[in-house]
């Protein structure tokens, strides 16, 4: 499936649509960050509804499972290598729309089961959410750039802070 849409010139970065072990959905895509989704807290996902089926273009998608062009990967240069661990699928599909090499595509009718979270199941809560956050920032400034970002990175760092206030307690049972 994923092969037959990447067929499709207009398409330059296909994948699956993702399921957990139990059949449920996972939504391994979303719409790129802003000050709307720091302040919901939430990634908007609005662009697709997790049941129409077809080919869905979104801005991007998670990187458990993907599928692009060799000339489109040439051109970007590939993955990002100072991205490690959370953020570079958004990258990637950031820099190919921004290059102009063609939409970033949901196909529904791929589907695999991913067992997610298994990268960071020895790490302690804290790591996790500084990894998260870490990468929040950058994809703030990939997608609106340094100075346009500043709201929502100011959004962004106080909720990692309350994040932080409200398990303080936990966390000391956590350290690795």
């Amino acid at each position: 499936h994923l092969l037959t849409a990447l067929a499709d010139e207009r398409y330059g970065l296909v994948a699956p649509k993702l399921v957990n072990q139990d059949g449920t959905l996972q939504c391994n895509w979303a719409r790129f960050p802003s000050l709307r989704t720091e302040l919901t807290g939430a990634l908007d996902r609005s662009e697709y509804n997790g049941t129409s089926p077809g080919n869905i273009p979104v801005s991007w998608v998670g990187g458990a499972c993907i599928a692009l062009r060799r000339t489109a990967w040439t051109k970007i240069k590939g993955y990002n290598p100072d991205i490690m661990f959370y953020g570079e699928d958004l990258d990637l599909c950031w820099r190919l729309q921004q290059g102009q090499l063609g939409a970033v595509v949901l196909v529904t009718a791929a589907t695999i089961v991913h067992l997610g979270g298994q990268s960071s199941l020895s790490r302690s809560p804290l790591w996790l959410r500084r990894r998260l956050y870490k990468a929040r920032m950058r994809d703030l400034n990939i997608v609106s750039g340094s100075l346009v970002s500043i709201p929502a990175k100011c959004v962004c760092t106080l909720r990692f802070f309350l994040w932080i206030l409200l398990n303080l307690r936990g966390l000391d049972a956590h350290r690795t």
